[in-house]
This record gives structure tokens, sequence and C-alpha cells, in this order.
């Protein structure tokens, strides 16, 4: 089968072979097993790299797949080039494969990784975090798993001003009033800015001035969340 594809990892495997972990446009995530790619003359081999969008021609079998070709379309030299995007693209990168089931498609999910890593390729450095605030949060969204911030859990009442507490088990917020009925073990204190500014992102993915303290917070927050939803 020939798909577009996002190369999201490989590794090497056996004497010359290659294990590469692809995410298709139209076959979702499929684990593959490049041929020879390791022998010093592979044509395959500068065509396998982790994020690159290829053309790839992958042939099924019952135990494994195998990638029979690899032809790059777009290489993502910038972000390879800066230590910073490569490094918020590898996190990206880490989080979506953990998350993602293979043989899954999901053309909306394969067209905003590609959307978001263009973005990263040519955004600035002060605007790469931001960039993986938003990567969170529409993630998140596609995959159905943003949490709750518009009423209080336990009352339902919508969310005043000042400190909000977020409980991870059912994955909402809690008003200061109810939080006290838990057990502060499974709360997580969110600024009420914070709050706010995730709303903003939640329905409008358009880049806005922003502290970078608000920024961070945010993402220490939706990857401990993230975290959680694995177990």
């Amino acid at each position: 089968m020939t798909n577009l594809a996002i190369i999201v990892s490989r590794r090497d495997f056996k004497e010359n072979d290659v294990l590469v972990n692809l995410y298709t446009q139209n076959h979702g995530k499929q684990v593959t097993i490049a041929r020879g790619a390791k022998k010093f003359k592979a044509k395959l081999s500068s065509h396998i790299e982790p994020l690159t969008l290829v053309e790839s021609l992958i042939i099924p079998t019952k135990a494994i797949s195998y990638l029979a070709s690899s032809k790059t379309k777009e290489s993502f030299y910038q972000i390879k080039n800066s230590y910073n995007k490569l490094q918020t693209a590898g996190r990206a990168l880490n989080i979506f494969n953990h998350s993602i089931k293979e043989n899954e498609a999901d053309q909306k999910l394969f067209n905003y990784l590609l959307i978001w890593l263009r973005k990263l390729e040519e955004s600035k450095e002060e605007d790469i975090e931001y960039l993986f605030l938003l990567w969170m949060i529409r993630f998140l969204d596609i995959l159905g798993y943003l949490p709750n911030f518009k009423n209080c859990q336990s009352c339902q009442k919508k969310l005043l001003s000042g400190k909000q507490f977020f409980n991870f088990n059912t994955g909402s917020l809690l008003c200061s009033n109810c939080q006290s009925k838990y057990e502060n073990r499974d709360l997580y204190q969110l600024s009420e800015n914070a709050v706010k500014l995730f709303r903003f992102l939640a329905s409008n993915q358009e880049r806005i001035i922003v502290k970078k303290t608000l920024i961070k917070e945010l993402n220490i927050f939706l990857y401990k969340f993230w975290q959680y939803q694995q177990f």
C-alpha cells in the first residue's frame, strides 16, 4: 500500500535492518521493517529519518509489515537544525507515539500533525513553547481527552474568579468551595489566568501575546494530565 506518511521514530533491528514507525495518511500508525537499511550504500537509509514526510510503500504480512520504499517529500530542515525546535518536536512525537494504536487511521490527526510540524518549521525561537501548548490542546481535543474547564465538577456551578483545583480522577475542575471535599493529593492547583488561557486556546488556535509563565504552567499541567490518561 502506498501512503503519505510521517516518520515518527526508527531504531536498529537485527544486523542490517531498521524498525521504522510511521503515521500514515490512510492506515494510521504502522510499525515496519526496512530491510538492509543499515547497509553502507542502502538507498532507503536517508529516507527513513524521524521528522520526515515521505511517500511510502508498505507491504503487509501476517507477522509484520515491510517498508519496501520511502521517498522524502519534506525534511523539516529548520526543525532539525534548531536544538529547541528538535527537542519540542521530539516531545510531541513521543506523546503522539504513546497515545496512538496501530492500524487506526485518523485523517484529522494526520493533517494536524503535518500542519503543526510546518508551523514549528517556520516559527521563531520565542514561539516554540507556545506552539507546543497549542499542540497539546488540539491533540487532546482530537483524541477526545480534553479536560473540562467549564463548570465545577461537583456542584456544576460556573467557575468564578480565584484559584481553581483540577481533579485528575474525574478530569474536571473544582471550585474553591468544593475542593475541600477531596483529598489534596488528588488535586492540582491552577491559576485563574491559566484557566482563562486554556479556555481561549481550546476554541481559538490563533497567536496571542501571553506571559511565558502561563504557557509554562499550562504545559506542565497538560503533560501531567496526559500522563494520567495513560494509566
